[in-house]
């Protein structure tokens, strides 16, 4: 028996609280497929810092992003700087993150 799977990337990365326009809500964000068109390529993004406060200082958000997947199985196995550019960009459009951010 042959189990087929597609390939995810799992990027984490952390903002300071001072550099995130929007409030964190809720658990994460799901990314439709016809926000392609608007140039996000992430899956979706759970928001870690806010199910498990405790994995995180105070002052800062962690985030965890999933990209590949059935839409872009490409794009998990980008380089990871390439990865990082790709996470940030998308952030920076559904979150409101500002300035760069740290990888994990």
């Amino acid at each position: 028996m042959q189990v087929s799977y597609l390939p995810v990337s799992v990027i984490i990365t952390t903002f300071k609280k001072v550099n995130v326009k929007q409030p964190l809500e809720g658990f994460g964000v799901l990314i439709p497929s016809k926000e392609q068109q608007n140039g996000l390529k992430t899956l979706g993004t759970l928001f870690s810092s806010m199910m498990f406060p405790d994995r995180a200082p105070s002052d800062v958000y962690l985030y965890t992003t999933f990209v590949g997947g059935s839409r872009n199985r490409e794009l998990a196995k980008a380089s990871k700087d390439d990865l990082k550019q790709i996470v940030t960009s998308d952030l920076r459009q559904v979150g409101g993150v500002q300035r760069e951010s740290r990888h994990l």
